[in-house]
């Protein structure tokens, strides 16, 4: 499926980026990937006149500008906007805005390029070009670039490579060790180091990685909304949640990365046009805690990924090669979790999820690999007893789900739906369908990926949110609502459970992989984007998150 633009042609912003790394342009221009960090944030500014303005004309004696001036040319393949045009005695040069300063060993080679292409877009509109300008902000100085012959057939070679590699159905490896990669934008998305880490897992045992070049958590942080009658709305660049006459608080979009909705809330539609603007999702759920769904911007990226997705379903042999990994990490973090907390354990429990877990690897079926999964959850609720340091009057009976026949069983339910919301928002971001998974049978109103991400870290992150919630007194037995046959949580109870689990998410853990300290909610991303390496065919093999 191509990406072209009208007549196959290539912007030269993308060529540029095809220059500096062919996966970075196939993650833009095939993909639809971007993000911003201070580099890109810096060019844009820089850039600030050139992007606000249409083609505007200045003369300073012999000398014509034009500014933002938008071309495009069918026999080269390529079109543009130029931050300047600029023309003496009828020799016209393309002149580009480049933030920093003039680099000591000359221009680079994908500025060049860039120059070079606008040239070609120019002499094809008819102009006389013999030179490209390039305006270094930071230093204040301008450097002209020959048009060569040379450089001409190089261009024009890479226009040819670029599109050819726009058309192939996965990206190219990423850069192995290279200083590009510490300065781009991208890299959150691209994961060099982790992805050739996970190519040589098979070859030898993974060494810690030199760097880590993608930041330990996330800057915005999700805001809960659970005061029943509570309403939010927009006021400037701003989230205000009221009740009644009351105002409870303010909170920043730009620092804000998801806002949830929990029961009888509501937002206005300012409120929530101006989160699709920011890309932030808006994300419901029952009062007890249930995930209903989203209200999400329009994704423009590429489906790339989702018709890889669809014939990985299709696929049993992919299907349960990934169900496969996906309950064994289960079992071991499941062991993991009752290790680290149970009191008077028998070693015949941990025995038999290590003997499930190597089990499930050999599994010939999704059906019986459910059967061992049904087996290990069954030694694993039995014990849950054991982790439990708190009043007694907190009760865990057995697992039971709806409804919740005890307070445990409650907070888990409420914890495994702020989990499914976490696991979608993380998936959707990539470009993945949530309602269809590949060891969760579809079915409607379901996000089956999303429950085959959540398996791995149902014991990591929402039991370990409950058991801390649970074990340090932050709930008491007056927060729940005991009926005949179920326990409902009061307010108290529902923003403890909030607080533990949000809590659990910042907290830095030591990636078993790639060892360097990352938050869950930032370990749910690079998850997510490991499965698509994995469904696209760029691993052989997902290898789950297994804490030590």
């Amino acid at each position: 499926m191509s990406p072209s633009t009208d007549q196959d042609m290539l912007p030269v912003r993308m060529l540029v980026q095809y220059t500096f790394c062919p996966r970075l342009f196939y993650l833009e221009w095939v993909d639809g990937e971007f993000r911003h960090n201070v580099h890109t944030i810096e060019g844009k500014y820089d850039h600030r006149r050139t992007d606000t303005e249409t083609e505007s004309d200045e003369w300073l004696g012999d000398l014509h500008r034009r500014r933002s001036v938008q071309l495009s040319s069918v026999r080269e393949r390529l079109s543009g906007k130029m931050d300047m045009i600029e023309t003496v005695n009828g020799i016209t040069s393309p002149v580009e805005i480049k933030h920093g300063k003039l680099p000591s060993t000359g221009a680079w080679f994908d500025h060049r390029i860039q120059l070079c292409a606008y040239a070609l877009i120019l002499r094809d509109s008819g102009y006389k070009v013999k030179k490209g300008i390039l305006c270094y902000a930071g230093s204040r100085r301008r450097m002209e670039i020959p048009i060569t012959a040379e450089l001409v057939d190089t261009t024009r070679g890479l226009v040819e490579e670029a599109i050819s590699i726009s058309l192939k159905p996965s990206p190219p490896p990423p850069l192995q060790s290279s200083r590009k990669c510490e300065g781009c934008s991208l890299v959150p998305i691209c994961l060099p180091d982790e992805y050739w880490a996970l190519k040589e897992m098979e070859e030898s045992p993974v060494k810690a990685l030199d760097r880590r070049i993608i930041p330990a958590r996330d800057d915005a942080l999700p805001l809960y909304v659970q005061k029943q009658g509570a309403y939010i709305s927009k006021t400037g660049q701003q989230l205000k949640i009221s009740y009644g006459s009351d105002e409870k608080g303010v909170v920043r979009l730009n620092q804000t990365s998801q806002v949830c909705i929990m029961g009888n809330v509501q937002i206005s539609t300012q409120a929530v046009h101006s989160c699709l603007s920011k890309n932030v999702p808006v994300l419901y759920f029952t009062l007890g805690g249930y995930y209903l769904g989203s209200t999400r911007s329009i994704s423009v990226k590429s489906s790339r990924i989702r018709l890889a997705q669809y014939n990985a379903t299709l696929n049993t042999k992919t299907s349960l090669l990934f169900a496969r990994q996906i309950v064994r990490a289960k079992i071991l973090n499941c062991r993991t979790l009752l290790m680290r907390n149970s009191k008077d354990l028998r070693q015949t429990t941990l025995t038999d999820m290590k003997r499930l877990s190597d089990k499930s690897l050999k599994a010939q079926s999704i059906e019986s690999l459910l059967g061992v999964e049904g087996a290990a959850a069954s030694a694993y609720f039995n014990n849950f007893n054991k982790m439990l340091k708190c009043d007694e009057n907190i009760r865990f009976i057995k697992r039971t789900r709806r409804p919740p026949e005890d307070e445990i069983n409650a907070m888990l339910s409420y914890a495994y739906g702020m989990l499914v919301k976490d696991c979608s928002v993380a998936l959707d971001a990539v470009g993945f369908d949530v309602a269809l998974g590949l060891y969760h049978a579809i079915r409607p109103g379901r996000p089956g990926l999303s429950l085959d991400l959540m398996e791995v870290f149902r014991p990591l992150i929402s039991d370990s949110a409950v058991l801390f919630a649970a074990n340090s007194g932050m709930v008491k037995q007056d927060d729940f609502m005991v009926g005949n046959k179920s326990v409902g949580m009061k307010e108290k109870a529902r923003k403890a459970v909030i607080r533990s689990y949000e809590r659990r998410m910042e907290q830095l853990v030591t990636h078993p992989i790639f060892d360097y300290r990352v938050s869950y909610r930032r370990i749910l991303e690079i998850e997510a984007r490991s499965i698509a390496r994995f469904i696209t065919g760029e691993l052989d093999l997902y290898t789950p998150f297994m804490t030590r």
